[in-house]
């Protein structure tokens, strides 16, 4: 069993700096996971950084992710992906460094679903063209 901490704003573990700070002293053997949801990683006022802000995630934290959560940042907060400023295949190219792992889509309404779904898959396909 593992315990997966999500860095996020309103969390003690804020961000990806304080997560690996957590996860270096609790050691290697800690069974614990990091749940890596970009979006609280950045707000409107960062967005425009959003790339060096996730490859530092990705750098500090990669091996010890165990899920991705996929969600949009909004002026108002977050919405479902693909409705607001994160750079999905962009974020998938980051990605790309880490082990395979389960990507759940959060703040979507049931309406969003399929819209959800195509966006992912297609900005998936996005950072990785076939015959690249």
């Amino acid at each position: 069993m593992r315990l997966g901490i999500e860095p996020e704003p309103g969390n003690v573990v804020r961000d990806a700096r304080v997560a690996a700070q957590l996860l270096d002293e609790l050691g290697d053997d800690a069974p614990i996971g990091i749940v890596l949801d970009p979006a609280n990683l950045l707000s409107p006022e960062t967005v425009s950084r959003q790339s060096e802000i996730l490859a530092e995630a990705v750098d500090l934290l990669g091996a010890s992710v165990i899920s991705v959560q996929a969600k949009d940042v909004v002026a108002s907060g977050y919405s479902a992906a693909g409705a607001g400023l994160v750079d999905y295949p962009g974020l998938f190219r980051q990605l790309a460094r880490l082990a395979a792992v389960p990507v759940i889509v959060q703040d979507a309404q049931e309406g969003d679903a399929a819209r959800v779904r195509e966006d992912l898959l297609r900005w998936y396909d996005e950072a990785f063209p076939v015959g690249e």
